[in-house]
């Protein structure tokens, strides 16, 4: 009888665990974006497939930044949830680009495992062809680690 239970509720466990890994379990976006205070930010927004994906791009106030830094939020919320753990990035003079992937913020579609891969992507590609952000490192294309 002890087995039969231990059985069970092992296989109970996985089936929630397999559960909880379908898109629309995982993902829990917000569309309501909360005030973003003290920052200066661009909004961005890129076309991909029939949908938009958008972010908010920080830049430092003071000085020229440091680095750019591409930040991907969790699984719920919008850009404007996080905030509270980029401002100190920008505070120090990083700049940074926060994505709301499909159905988050003022993205449209709904967002899935295969979508937010590409939507990660297509922002990397776009954000790295910027002048504001190839500019700011002195790396080259033929030199990725910035080795003389």
């Amino acid at each position: 009888m002890k087995t039969k239970t231990t059985i069970t509720l092992l296989f109970v466990f996985v089936l929630q665990l397999f559960s909880a890994q379908m898109d629309d379990k995982f993902y829990q976006p917000k569309k309501e974006l909360k005030p973003i205070e003290g920052l200066t930010y661009e909004n961005i927004s890129i076309p991909v497939d029939k949908d938009t994906i958008t972010a908010i791009f920080i830049r430092p106030t003071s000085k020229k930044p440091k680095a750019t830094i591409l930040f991907f939020h969790g699984a719920g919320g919008n850009v404007s949830t996080y905030t509270f753990m980029t401002k100190p990035l920008v505070d120090n003079g990083f700049q940074v680009v926060m994505v709301d992937f499909r159905g988050y913020g003022k993205s449209t579609g709904v967002p899935t495992h295969l979508n937010v891969a590409e939507d990660g992507q297509k922002f990397f590609d776009l954000i790295t062809q910027r002048n504001d952000v190839k500019n700011l490192s002195g790396f080259s294309n033929s030199d990725p680690l910035g080795k003389k």
